[in-house]
This record gives structure tokens, C-alpha cells and sequence, in this order.
């Protein structure tokens, strides 16, 4: 009976309303929002989720392939550890083989993809650290016309600045008739050594 009666009472709560407008049920209106019923899991989704939450919250969805290098690390405190993508489980498992040989399970915002490949830059910055002699990449004759185009443009625009800046200047003045410097006019209060004498009780600042 009590089982008659919880279904009437489902049914009853969750129908419709169509003398409302929008024709809501009883329950909507007393939860602010509808009920999900058996009928409803049977209706086919419009978004799964996963995608729900991610497009709600800004989650990157990350996806690693057999080989991938990647960093790994349990918890924010602790660093990040070097290793490859050994295996996938699931949809967001990985099991991850370490750099010391170790293999263990970390889940896909545990992870972070890793770049093998140095650049130019990288190369030249080791170089100039440990004092190895590596050949620097020359300019092509493009490049090398440009540098002299702007090399001159530079000179040119320094000798006249040169030159409008010797005009100005007073050939009269010269470094001898500078303004002298301005010094302090107190009396100066020649310093005395404190010695201590064992037969005194006080002392009295000069």
C-alpha cells in the first residue's frame, strides 16, 4: 500500500500544471526547478557531463598518447616529476613510467605536457654558461644589408646631434668656472676616545 501510494504521489507532483502559465508541476514550483524522473534518464541528452563542467568552470580537457612526454606530480606542495605516458586506462588514467624507472597511475590534471625539443636560443644559452665553442648562425646578405643600412641611418643621426650640440654650447664656459660646491657651515666637534676608568661612577657626554 505504501508503495501504491508513494507512486500516486510521484505521479501527482510531477504532472503538469496546464491552468499555470509555462504549465509546471508542484514539485517545480516548490523546489524552483523540475524533478528528474525514471522517464527523464530515458531521454537521450543534449550535452554529456563532462563537457557540462568543462564548459562551466574553463576546464581544459587534456589528452595524452602512448610516449608522450609529460610532467607528473601528486599534489600541488610536492614537484614535478619527469616521466612518459606508458599506458592509457579509461578515460582519464594514465599509467606513467618515471625517469627512475618507476611506474605508477596519475590522473590527467596530474599531468602536464612536456617539450623534448631545444630551441636556438636554448643551445646558445648552454653554450655561453659551461664556455663551449659553438658556431653562431650568420646573417644572410639580406639581413646583412639591413644591419648596414641601419648602422649608417645611426651614425648619421649622432653626428648631427653632435654637431647641433656644439653649436649651442658657450666656447667661453669651460669646467674652471663651475660653481663651488656647497658645504655645511656647523662647527665640527673633534672626536674623544672613551676610556673607561673603574673608579668612577658616572660620566658626563662633552
Amino acid at each position: 500500500m505504501d508503495k501504491i501510494l508513494d507512486t500516486f504521489l510521484l505521479a501527482y507532483r510531477t504532472t503538469p500544471n496546464a491552468t499555470l502559465p509555462q504549465q509546471p508541476c508542484p514539485a517545480e514550483l516548490f523546489f524552483g526547478r523540475k524533478p528528474w524522473t525514471t522517464l527523464d534518464l530515458l531521454l537521450p541528452t543534449r550535452q554529456p557531463t563532462g563537457r557540462q563542467f568543462n564548459s562551466r568552470h574553463g576546464a581544459v580537457e587534456r589528452n595524452f598518447n602512448g610516449g608522450d612526454p609529460i610532467y607528473v606530480r601528486y599534489r600541488q606542495s610536492q614537484d614535478w616529476m619527469t616521466g612518459s605516458v606508458a599506458k592509457r586506462i579509461g578515460g582519464r588514467l594514465y599509467n606513467v613510467t618515471l625517469s627512475k624507472g618507476a611506474t605508477r597511475r596519475f590522473h590527467a590534471n596530474q599531468m602536464r605536457p612536456r617539450s623534448t625539443q631545444l630551441t636556438d636560443d636554448d643551445f646558445m644559452a648552454f653554450a655561453d654558461v659551461f664556455n663551449l665553442p659553438m658556431r653562431r648562425p650568420q646573417p644572410t646578405n639580406g639581413e646583412t644589408r639591413l644591419l648596414d643600412e641601419h648602422a649608417e641611418n645611426h651614425n648619421h643621426q649622432s653626428s648631427n646631434q653632435g654637431t647641433s650640440a656644439s653649436d649651442n654650447d658657450n666656447p667661453k664656459q669651460s669646467s674652471s668656472t663651475l660653481p663651488e660646491p656647497r658645504r655645511s657651515k656647523r662647527g665640527h666637534i673633534p672626536k674623544k676616545q672613551f676610556e673607561l676608568d673603574p673608579r668612577r661612577k658616572t660620566y658626563k657626554y662633552p
